[in-house]
């Protein structure tokens, strides 16, 4: 929610701001603010006809029940199911109601992961959608918050059936990550697992063997800081290329490079891949030849510019003069 400090700065610019708070699934809103007598912090009171209430805590899980409400998702009867219980939906945020029926939003549950693309994405129908990966024992998907994107990144964690650590369980890992880049590619940019973590032990459970995604959160965190103190190898051209696809995909140098040799389209989507070419030829300046994502890699458009460019990238910082994401196609709609 709005803090209250900018809705004060609002306030004596005369403006009133009536928050609210809603989903597709509910049509869209569920509650609103009066005009009269909004409430700082909270996003409104439910619209009529609508009931919401609050399980397993207080805050907990955000409920809606009414005539809004969607009957299910098209075809897809277990996500339904895993959702919406007697007409209630279950939202994935969290919340509470005061006593006066205002509701307030304190967060989202730990099983829908909020991209930095402002999509929602359910943690479970990701591990369905991936749960044919060879050699797999667990899989667990969670969210994990990133500076770059403003949003969390979907990281998978993965424990195979035998991790002995050595040359058989490295196969595996090589069948998993080639699984998992070929099934990629039927899911939105967003959706896709950006980062998949082989755990050698179990994923971590509560009591009734339910995955704690908080404690494997915490547990991935911990990775992501320290892998992000190594640097990945390879040419000063290969560097180039990482951190600028990182850039524009919201990956760190050290992911991308983790995918230097499978399809582009494992990590940038059509826009993205428009943007890449942009900048390559910019920066680089020489022609950049169309990008067939589905069948090139890294690697390819790297083998195919090496001869070129040995000289230019030598002794150059591949982040030097990075743009923000967004900032490409600002430049470009103001005719820059």
């Amino acid at each position: 929610p709005l803090s209250a400090d900018l809705s004060a700065v609002y306030r004596e610019f005369g403006i009133t701001l009536c928050e609210g708070y809603g989903l597709s699934e509910a049509g869209p809103v569920v509650s609103v603010n009066s005009p009269d007598a909004p409430r700082d912090g909270s996003v409104g009171q439910p619209l009529p006809g609508q009931e919401v209430r609050i399980e397993g805590g207080d805050p907990g899980e955000v409920l809606v029940r009414g005539a809004n409400v969607t009957p299910g998702y098209l075809n897809r009867p277990d996500l339904t199911a895993a959702v919406i219980t007697d007409g209630w939906l279950r939202t994935g945020d969290r919340g509470y109601l005061d006593g006066d029926g205002f509701l307030y939003i304190t967060g989202h549950s730990d099983r829908i992961i909020l991209t930095g693309a402002g999509k929602n994405v359910y943690a479970e129908e990701i591990e369905a959608y991936y749960g044919g990966l060879p050699h797999a024992a667990e899989l667990g998907v969670v969210g994990i918050r990133s500076d770059r994107t403003q949003g969390e990144e979907i990281h998978g964690a993965l424990v195979l059936c035998n991790d002995d650590g050595g040359e058989q369980a490295a196969g595996h890992r090589t069948a998993v990550r080639e699984r998992l880049n070929l099934l990629a590619r039927g899911l939105p940019t967003y959706a896709r697992i950006q980062h998949l973590h082989f755990l050698g032990q179990p994923l971590p459970r509560d009591q009734e063997g339910t995955l704690d995604r908080t404690a494997l959160g915490a547990e991935l965190e911990l990775r992501v800081v320290r892998d992000s103190e190594g640097e990945p190898g390879g040419s000063p051209l290969d560097r180039f290329l990482c951190v600028q696809a990182g850039r524009i995909a919201g990956l760190s140098r050290i992911e991308v490079a983790a995918h230097f040799d499978v399809p582009i389209d494992t990590l940038l989507d059509s826009l993205m891949t428009v943007e890449f070419r942009a900048c390559l030829q910019e920066k680089l300046q020489i022609p950049v030849p169309a990008i067939d994502r589905g069948r090139q890699s890294l690697r390819d458009l790297a083998d195919g510019m090496e001869s070129l460019l040995e000289v230019q990238l030598g002794q150059e910082d591949p982040e030097a003069g990075q743009e923000r994401p967004g900032q490409f196609w600002n430049r470009l709609l103001a005719g820059e």
